[in-house]
């Protein structure tokens, strides 16, 4: 907790640039620090600035999973989705959130179209998560 502490010190007083890396980098440091709230806002904002940036959305993903607001944060992965259809990393958390949500017919048809629109290694090396993040879930809820 020390490191990230210090780190959050250290973001909050670097004038930046480019505020989108700072928020989420923030939200991150602040979540891990339980600082919810604070978390939350920036990962907000974050979104908002960045739709487009994939690992703010995948971070944002995990934390509102651990919040169990796994609405909130489909519904901003699927305005990302909406925005650049043809992003895949964005396409991938999309789908990773179908199935953390239950929406087993939705991550489906999410892979024939990241099928269409990613590289062959790339799909099959996301296949092989997606295959193994299905089983996890299966295994710990009632579908």
């Amino acid at each position: 907790k020390k490191d990230w502490k210090s780190l959050a010190a250290f973001i909050q007083e670097v004038n930046w640039e480019s505020t989108q890396v700072v928020e989420h980098w923030k939200a991150s440091c602040y979540a891990t620090d339980g600082k919810i709230k604070l978390a939350d806002s920036l990962f907000e904002t974050a979104i908002q600035k960045a739709p487009l940036n994939s690992e703010v959305i995948e971070s944002a993903r995990v934390f509102y999973n651990n919040k169990d607001e796994k609405e909130k944060i489909y519904n901003l992965i699927v305005e990302s989705v909406h925005i650049n259809p043809y992003n895949v990393s964005i396409y991938e958390s999309y789908i990773l959130q179908c199935l953390e949500m239950g929406l087993e017919n939705y991550a489906e048809e999410g892979m024939k179209t990241l099928k269409a629109i990613s590289y062959p290694k790339e799909f099959e090396r996301f296949k092989v998560k997606y295959q193994k993040e299905r089983e996890r879930l299966l295994k710990s809820v009632d579908w």
